[in-house]
């Protein structure tokens, strides 16, 4: 019964004109297949077996997401304690250039992908399955676009959620919203560490003090980003971490790409079973 509810369309059974609303009788109502007890636990066990491995496919993501800190920790200790170990400066040190996006109005057709602040997740990767689209002129696509190795910083949002950044780790052309900023590294910085920094408990304190409240958002510019300070290990040190990263990140592409085949094959199973032909 719960896989063929999860399943079920309910729209000839709701009723309302401005509210929708399921009522009991009508639920009860719904006509569902009724196969043999039997056969009910021989499906239900097949769909059960399928939803459990996709369950466990999002533990492992969940793992991997919160293991780029947990490496970051491993590699650099406490931000507290770092003056004791490292020169000491600021994120402006590090880039070479940081650049806002563009304010042109995004839609459903154009030439360019863009990155908005949703595309940001809070643990600091890009999600690339909700993009809308513009058109750049040649002068401005080198000014709005991205490049694999920019870290992005949510410049405007709530006050919990600004200043979450994420890292290009892609060579899809796409360019960049209003509400993003593009951070640059130099050659002797890498990008990885300084969004690790700035998604750690320490780095979102230092966002939470920066963030000037407006009405329902917060903002830290550009400039208050670049005064953020920031240990500099060594460029070695710095590339070794983005080492490690990048190979967490290829074990995650894996995995989502693996849990993909998992929904589809869920989904399958699923309209197989409620045609009769599991």
């Amino acid at each position: 019964m719960y896989h063929t509810l999860r399943n079920y369309d309910f729209a000839p059974y709701i009723s309302g004109s401005t509210r929708s609303k399921l009522t009991q009788g009508q639920l009860l109502r719904a006509e569902v297949p009724l196969p043999p007890l039997d056969e009910q636990r021989r499906i239900a066990a097949i769909l059960d077996h399928a939803d459990a491995l996709r369950a466990k496919r999002r533990q492992v993501l969940a793992h991997l997401d919160d293991l780029t800190q947990a490496i970051f920790h491993d590699m650099f200790g406490d931000p507290a304690t770092w003056a004791s170990r490292w020169p000491m400066g600021v994120i402006g040190d590090m880039t070479q250039s940081v650049r806002y996006g563009t304010s042109a109005k995004a839609g459903d057709s154009g030439e360019w992908p863009i990155l908005r602040m949703g595309n940001v997740t809070d643990s600091g990767r890009l999600d690339l399955r909700d993009l809308k689209y513009i058109d750049l002129s040649v002068a401005d696509v080198p000014r709005y676009t991205v490049r694999r190795g920019d870290m992005l910083f949510n410049r405007t949002n709530s006050k919990e959620k600004v200043g979450k950044t994420a890292v290009v780790r892609t060579d899809r052309s796409l360019a960049l919203a209003g509400y993003l900023v593009r951070v640059r590294c130099k050659p002797e910085h890498q990008s990885e560490f300084v969004s690790a920094y700035l998604t750690s408990p320490f780095g979102q304190a230092i966002r939470r003090r920066l963030a000037k409240a407006a009405v329902n958002q917060a903002n830290i510019n550009a400039s208050e980003l670049q005064r953020i300070p920031i240990a500099l290990p060594s460029s070695d040190l710095q590339r070794k971490f983005t080492a490690r990263i990048e190979s967490v990140d290829a074990q995650r592409t894996a995995v989502q790409n693996l849990l993909i085949s998992d929904d589809q094959l869920f989904t399958s199973l699923q309209s197989r079973a409620f045609r009769g032909e599991l």
